[in-house]
């Protein structure tokens, strides 16, 4: 798990952060739905994802500038699978917020029936 982390770069620490606060806030809402917090859930979910994506392209970014610098072409590969580690960071992230928001949701429209 560490070296998924340090593979990602500097990019995987704010989806980290992110991420958590999303997941905590799913599960704050799962314990006690409101209505209004879906925005937020919203928000910091999708935050997440655009950063996870920015962390992504920047690193590509940067293993593609250091093509021409290398007769090992393939190098790219390596820093690519490197770079796709935030993202699947974000993913996790926000598909566990999702799962937990969902059950939340439920729980709200199930208390809005009784």
């Amino acid at each position: 798990m560490r070296d998924f982390i340090v593979e990602g770069g500097i990019g995987i620490y704010p989806v980290i952060v992110f991420g958590l606060a999303a997941i905590a806030l799913a599960v704050r809402y799962a314990r006690s739905p409101q209505k209004g917090d879906l925005a937020l859930l919203a928000g910091v979910g999708i935050a997440t994802l655009l950063l996870g994506s920015l962390g992504t392209v920047v690193g590509i970014q940067a293993s593609a500038g250091f093509i021409h610098a290398t007769p090992e072409k393939w190098l790219f590969l390596v820093g690519l699978k490197e770079s796709l580690n935030v993202l699947v960071t974000a993913l996790v992230a926000v598909t566990l917020e999702v799962l937990v928001a969902t059950y939340g949701a439920v729980r709200l429209a199930r208390r809005a029936l009784a």
